[in-house]
């Protein structure tokens, strides 16, 4: 036997060993709307507890091993496991998650399956404070975004970046989605659109028969990137949480020059079978998020941008 040949690869093996484990001790300290947390870097066993925080790693392109979701109904899981169907429609398509195990709702996630996943980061979003985060910092760090913050997106990315060492890979992102934003807002503006609607409202009416006014990241950030202006109801006093019930009275103010950006919410299509849907059906186009999608994100937002413009230039 050649003992120097075998020498040499022992060695390399020996020092890739000693990196792998260097490097899984380290750790860089990461802002986010909880505190200041100690992360690991380049962490292997990661869990996301909402679409929100998987977008994250869609976009980064790192690996995770627990999911929680805000929109599975229970139909749509067994046990730990995430049903098949599910698993092949719309946002959850986008890369193959068979492997990976369902944590439960955003809101309340499953403790014990979280610690026997042995999680060395946890990310999640929050809307109007998630409780629980002193629970689940005890058992890995966690990184928590608040969603009704300005640039909440843009934020959890650049933050998350940091413990995977994609920084430059974010600022291209951030830049690639304005760009997509500019493209549409020239075809916009180059089809006429603006000088007929030159303001938008979102609305999104639900089985209930209430129909809300969407004015943050519900696709009105969206309508915003694109050029329109706002064409709330004169009187109308905006919710800092993003959305709001708005009256049929309202509705009816909506003026002429305001392009109406129908999302409906589950079978929420009866209003434009309405006496008010139908006054504004000629103005009214309907668009309607792919299932278990987050609300905003890279991806998501640069989705609706072309999809939103495409619906706007066949229809008008």
């Amino acid at each position: 036997m050649n003992t120097k040949r075998a020498i040499v690869p022992l060695a390399i093996l020996t020092l890739t060993a000693t990196l792998a484990h260097a490097q899984s001790n380290k750790t860089i300290m990461v802002q986010h709307d909880e505190g200041t947390t100690k992360a690991p870097v380049q962490p292997k066993r990661v869990i996301v507890l909402d679409e929100e925080s998987l977008e994250l790693a869609l976009a980064l392109g790192f690996d995770i091993i627990g999911l929680g979701s805000g929109r599975l109904a229970p139909t749509d899981v067994s046990g730990t496991r995430i049903n098949f169907e599910a698993l092949k429609q719309g946002f959850l398509a986008r890369r193959d998650l068979t492997g990976v195990t369902y944590t439960g709702n955003w809101t309340a996630p499953n403790l014990e399956t979280i610690l026997a996943l042995k999680p060395e980061l946890i990310l999640r979003s929050t809307w109007n404070g998630n409780t629980g985060y002193d629970k689940l910092s005890a058992i890995a760090p966690t990184l928590s975004f608040n969603q009704n913050k300005p640039d909440f997106w843009k934020t959890s990315l650049r933050e998350t970046a940091k413990v995977f060492g994609q920084q430059d890979k974010a600022e291209q992102i951030i830049q690639n989605v304005a760009l997509e934003h500019q493209k549409n807002k020239d075809k916009l503006q180059q089809a006429g659109i603006f000088k007929k609607y030159p303001k938008a409202v979102v609305l999104s009416p639900f089985p209930s028969g209430e129909v809300y006014l969407y004015t943050g990241d519900r696709v009105a950030n969206i309508a915003w990137e694109l050029g329109f202006k706002d064409g709330y109801p004169r009187g109308t006093k905006v919710d800092p949480g993003g959305w709001q019930v708005i009256s049929q009275e309202a509705l009816l103010q909506i003026t002429p020059d305001t392009l109406v950006i129908n999302v409906p919410w589950g079978d929420g299509n009866a209003f434009s079978k309405s006496s008010v849907g139908q006054r504004l059906k000629d103005r009214t186009i309907t668009y309607q998020m792919e299932p278990f999608s987050p609300w905003t994100g890279p991806l998501v937002d640069q989705k609706v941008s072309r999809d939103l413009t495409s619906s706007i230039l066949k229809q008008f």
